[in-house]
């Protein structure tokens, strides 16, 4: 019995100890891209890695989350330890500027993703385009690694002929001499019937290449359908969350084109109103 007993006790710590081995010698996390578009790919063999940048749909003018995956080039065992910085940069013909950005951090949604965003504040054409520069340091080669890549963005805005008014996904507005821009975000994702999460994202412009957050504005938000030409109840106005972040619900009654009609004050004085973000589902 007792021998019966240690051949047991040895098939079963040689089994956990295998298993254990098994686990340690292969640290590969599959990292989970369902539902994301693959902006760009980089790889850089001298530094065995490979950066892949994710986004939820196309960029477009406006506030856009953007997911980063390093890997080892050798055996797509996922980078945790190195830093990550990112630039939006839109060149054009006279001058260039960059956007306000949220810096990649590690993602609690989406495990082996860092996750940050950018709010571009304007699509690409004629006047220029956009680009992202990325800076990764901290990797076990030492090598520290920077490149950029082009970001077509697209433009969502609309305008109807019944209202002359224009309904932006990104609005710019100067106040009191300086240049601010507001945003908006659905943190759940696409929009749907219903009572949905809703960020405004406010940011000032202090030069061509620095975004300061603003905190402390007072938000209203009224969701309308401008081609039905009617509203909707039970909204929660946005407010500061810090760091530039409004956090509140806008409820639609149903699918089809909608404008939020937004109206901010600062230090009790309405400094904007008569604008509309646009979306539609």
């Amino acid at each position: 019995m007792k021998l019966l007993f240690k051949q047991l006790y040895l098939i079963a710590f040689t089994i956990a100890l295998f298993s254990a081995c098994s686990e340690d010698d292969d640290p590969k996390i599959t990292a989970d891209t369902s539902g994301l578009e693959l902006l760009h790919e980089q790889v850089v063999a001298d530094a065995d890695l490979v950066i892949e940048v994710y986004s939820p749909e196309a960029p477009f003018s406006g506030y856009n989350e953007l997911y980063f995956l390093l890997k080892k080039a050798s055996d797509d065992a996922l980078i945790e330890s190195a830093s990550l910085t990112m630039t939006p940069m839109m060149a054009m013909t006279e001058h260039s500027h960059s956007a306000p950005t949220i810096q990649p951090a590690e993602s609690d949604q989406r495990e082996g993703f860092r996750k940050g965003a950018v709010i571009f504040t304007m699509p690409s054409g004629d006047m220029g385009k956009w680009t992202l520069s990325v800076k990764v340091s901290g990797l076990d080669s030492g090598n520290e690694v920077a490149f950029d890549f082009e970001v077509p963005v697209i433009s969502k805005e609309a305008s109807y002929q019944a209202q002359d008014t224009k309904y932006k996904t990104v609005v710019r507005k100067v106040i009191n001499d300086e240049k601010y821009f507001f945003a908006y975000h659905l943190p759940e994702g696409k929009p749907a019937i219903g009572a949905n999460d809703f960020e405004v994202y406010a940011y000032k412009q202090l030069d061509m290449m620095t975004y300061e957050a603003v905190d402390g504005l007072t938000m209203g938000i009224e969701p309308e359908m401008p081609s039905m030409g009617h509203g909707s109840p039970n909204n929660v106005d946005p407010v500061s969350k810090g760091n530039g972040r409004y956090a509140g619900s806008v409820n639609f009654s149903m699918s089809g084109d909608w404008a939020i009609w937004l109206t901010v004050e600062q230090e009790s004085e309405v400094v904007l109103t008569d604008v509309a973000f646009y979306l539609e589902f």
